[in-house]
């Protein structure tokens, strides 16, 4: 009977390990990359109800919360984009 020699079958495991190890941390890269903010965004008088959400998707933005009353809306944006929103006319 043939004798079965463990030092490649633990160098293999080894770099399989390791492997698994490195890609488990690239999402946590990714995600470092794409750092958001959340910002309370007061929107223009006379914007029809379905405005609201287009004018904060146009800017890259995501709704969280609203309350509708006072034209107020927190909005996820990625922190780069956050200055379009002082651009846009439909908001205050």
């Amino acid at each position: 009977m043939r004798r079965v020699s463990w030092k490649p079958i633990r160098s293999v495991a080894i770099v399989a390990v390791l492997y698994a190890l490195v890609l488990s941390f690239i999402p946590l890269a990714a995600r470092a990359q794409t750092a958001t903010s959340s910002l309370l965004v007061k929107l223009a008088v006379g914007l029809s109800p379905d405005q609201p959400s287009q004018v904060i998707g146009r800017n890259g933005g995501i709704e969280i919360s609203a309350i509708p009353a006072f034209r107020l809306y927190v909005i996820q944006v990625v922190t780069a984009d956050g200055t379009t929103y002082l651009a846009d006319s439909d908001e205050k």
